[in-house]
């Protein structure tokens, strides 16, 4: 599953469909060149009908119905969509990969999205998934961040003797979906579906409910019916997988079962898969065609693609996936689908989260890019991943324990110690104001030598800036934990079992618990960071901003004076008088180097001969 695209593909094709605009290819717009790049993005040929076709006005375009019509499209507009039979796959054990599909049951579960972003209605999958893949591996949609099983490692040990061997059974279908994948990619005449990566690294199983059966949550909710012809249902609504590597394969084999309902295979309704274009649905320029107001469709029908029996694949190579949309149709029988993908890992694995964090938090040097860096850093693991994690609820937990609990729990101190950072910075920016409001007495005696150097960092870094940086990540923080606190209490969670709801994400000193509570749910460790609700926090920075200009402004008056008092004062503490001496002055005075008057440049000159006199090396 992926983002839902509506915007971007909308219903154009099917509108389309309705007024017969669908075309017929040329040569020309049908052939490629077989020397291009694996990663040609070109859109599918647009079609011209001419009359050549009987065109479905209320209803998709199907193989038995539109045999040439079919064949044509799936030639040109559809090409790199590639379907198996259970007898192509030769090398695959069916019976023991459908079985690993069925004895994962426990892990199904629906997932609770929030498709367009943060202060908008949570909606609830009509699936229930589960995600297996590579160690430490994620895959997020439609704004939740699934975490997924490893289907090997030293974790696997520690899931139940049944458990482990589905695992590792999912794992081999991988490798075989693999092998098919290239077999597929190798093969492709066309250079858009040529060349892709096929090696997964997750699969996203959906095990899917037949048509007709009641919900397992709320018995009144029913599936909702497709957007273009408003006849068939939708388990999966239209959308383009996200969060995937530029041009790789989408690989999906399905298990089907008739168990507990009075419909045998062949005689059921089959389920489909229902496909259209959608220019830059997805991919490395999504949105452009939309942007430069392209004909999103090409002219091209939907059409569908039946999927009857137990033990088929399908296959979407390279960018099919960008410019093509697809939807799940309900059939009669149970149906599990194992989604095979080569997900993103740069953002999306734990490992590399830990890492980059980690360096971050020993990064010493203190300057506007590595503030703002820090900052971002901290929103990335609290919003990301925390949050993410604890949304899910306890049962999530429960199940994801044998690799997730301690992942994040090395997270979450983590995101303590980047918290302290944001209190250093804090405490910088006070001692920042206290000096350069200090000057402002030009008879008392210098700040201390914490807060000069304070002023010099923040003086270094522009003033203003770096008050603006913190006061950005503050407002930024704040927005976004106010949206997550919104969505922890939505009212969808009323309606649902606790072992859906949220764990609590509690960050105030106050409520935080101490580890050695054994409170699993909430390990986060007492701290000395910033309070949760950062409305104090944001109006100190505001305020110490504005005092730090002020205080600027009234200096800038009198630089040179100022200068020399504060050469007066050092003198008398018969100090040598060393090179950081000498550039803190230089910062703190408010007058740049650039424009030092001559006066100021006697005053260089005559702290390199006090210099001088202390060393000893001259007078």
């Amino acid at each position: 599953m992926s983002k839902k695209k509506r915007g971007r593909g909308g219903n154009g094709g099917c509108q389309q469909a309705k007024r017969q605009r669908v075309s017929q290819p040329t040569a020309k717009s049908a052939t490629t060149t077989p020397d291009k790049p694996s990663t040609d993005n070109q859109y599918p040929p647009e079609f011209f009908n001419h009359g050549h076709f009987a065109i479905p006005t209320n209803r998709f375009v199907d193989a038995t119905q539109d045999p040439s019509l079919f064949r044509a499209l799936m030639e040109h507009q559809y090409v790199g969509f590639v379907v198996d039979k259970a007898e192509q796959l030769v090398d695959f054990k069916h019976t023991t990969y459908q079985q690993s599909l069925y004895d994962l049951e426990q892990f199904y579960r629906y997932d609770f999205t929030q498709p367009h972003g943060l202060n908008t209605p949570i909606a609830r999958t009509f699936v229930t998934r589960t995600c297996v893949g590579v160690e430490g591996s994620t895959y997020k949609y439609l704004g939740l961040r699934m975490f997924a099983h490893p289907w090997e490692g030293d974790a696997l040990s520690e899931y139940s003797p049944a458990h482990q061997a589905s695992l590792r059974q999912v794992l081999q279908l991988n490798r075989a979906m693999v092998q098919r994948g290239n077999e597929h990619s190798a093969s492709a005449i066309v250079s858009t579906a040529r060349g892709g990566s096929s090696q997964f690294n997750l699969t996203l199983i959906n095990r899917m409910r037949p048509l007709g059966s009641p919900d397992e949550l709320e018995a009144e909710r029913g599936l909702k019916k497709e957007a273009c012809f408003d006849a068939d249902f939708c388990s999966v609504s239209w959308h383009a997988d996200s969060t995937l590597e530029a041009f790789s394969t989408i690989g999906v084999y399905q298990a089907i079962k008739t168990k507990h309902y009075p419909h045998s295979i062949s005689t059921a309704r089959p389920w489909k898969i229902a496909t259209r274009i959608a220019l830059d649905a997805e991919g490395p320029s999504e949105g452009r065609a939309r942007r430069m107001k392209h004909n999103l469709d090409c002219n091209a029908p939907p059409l569908t693609v039946d999927l009857p029996n137990s033990g088929m694949a399908y296959f979407m190579l390279g960018a099919y996936n960008h410019h093509h949309q697809h939807a799940v149709l309900a059939g009669e029988t149970e149906r599990w689908a194992s989604t095979h993908r080569v997900c993103k890992m740069e953002g999306h694995s734990f490992p590399g989260v830990l890492a980059r964090a980690k360096c971050m938090l020993k990064i010493e040097k203190r300057g506007l890019k590595e503030w703002a860096n820090s900052t971002r850093m901290l929103d990335e693991v609290e919003f990301e991943w925390l949050r993410q994690w604890y949304i899910q609820g306890p049962k999530h937990a429960e199940l994801h324990k044998p690799y997730w609990a301690d992942a994040i729990k090395e997270l979450t101190d983590v995101w303590v110690k980047l918290e302290e950072k944001e209190q250093q910075k804090l405490a910088v920016l006070r001692d920042a104001t206290t000096a350069v409001e200090s000057k402002l007495h030009k008879n008392g005696s210098p700040p201390p030598r914490k807060q000069r150097k304070s002023a010099a960092l923040v003086a270094k870094c522009g003033g203003s800036a770096l008050f603006n940086v913190v006061l950005s990540g503050v407002r930024h923080r704040k927005i976004k934990r106010n949206g997550w606190a919104t969505r922890e209490k939505d009212s969808i969670w009323k309606r649902v079992p606790r072992e859906f709801r949220p764990i609590p994400f509690e960050t105030t000193i106050a409520h935080r618990r101490a580890a050695d509570t054994g409170d699993s749910q909430s390990p986060l460790i007492a701290s000395s960071i910033l309070p949760y609700c950062l409305d104090e926090v944001e109006s100190e920075v505001n305020d110490l901003m504005h005092r730090y200009e002020k205080a600027m402004a009234e200096l800038e008056k009198e630089p040179t004076q100022y200068a020399a008092n504060i050469c007066t004062e050092w003198s008398k503490t018969k100090e040598p008088i060393n090179t950081a001496n000498k550039k803190d002055v230089l910062q703190e005075s408010g007058s740049p180097r650039n424009v030092a008057n001559k006066k100021w440049k006697k005053k260089k000159k005559k702290f390199k001969q006090e210099r001088k006199c202390a060393t000893g090396t001259s007078c």
